[in-house]
């Protein structure tokens, strides 16, 4: 669980940073409104909780992940593709959808761990990224 969770992170959440400044630069829109579009995408977990009951049901925990991996994809597709501000709207809705279809892996072990460890290798790379740039200006300093 928790290399997918870490894997998933890497791809995703890497991604999903960039999507405003792409919508901006693509789109010309303003980055509040590219940044509002990206919003959706946790609006996309409010239909996931409409639906959650539906979804369970019909796919179970293997196929809602492999569903939410598909619409991850497709999401990302779309907003790499060039379209329009509203498609790149429901891309992003979408891809919220699929992001908390994904998310249905913590039953084995429980959330306090996952989110325990997160927390620890939160910790540790925020640590470790601080002091390479610490490291970054020492040497840039040493240059001039």
């Amino acid at each position: 669980v928790l290399f997918t969770v870490y894997v998933e992170g890497l791809l995703l959440v890497g991604a999903l940073a960039f999507v405003p400044t792409h919508l901006h630069l693509t789109y010309g829109l303003p980055l509040t409104a590219a940044g509002t579009v990206v919003m959706l995408f946790a609006a996309g977990g409010l239909v996931f909780a409409a639906l959650s009951p539906l979804l369970v049901r019909g796919l179970g925990e293997p196929g809602l992940a492999a569903v939410g991996g598909v619409l991850l994809a497709l999401c990302l597709g779309v907003l790499a593709l060039p379209s329009t501000p509203a498609v790149a709207a429901l891309a992003c809705l979408v891809g919220g959808l699929g992001f908390y279809m994904l998310h249905t892996l913590v039953e084995r072990i429980g959330t306090g761990p996952v989110i325990a460890a997160a927390g620890g290798l939160l910790l540790f790379v925020g640590s470790a990224f601080a002091f390479a740039l610490q490291n970054r200006r020492r040497v840039s300093a040493g240059r001039t």
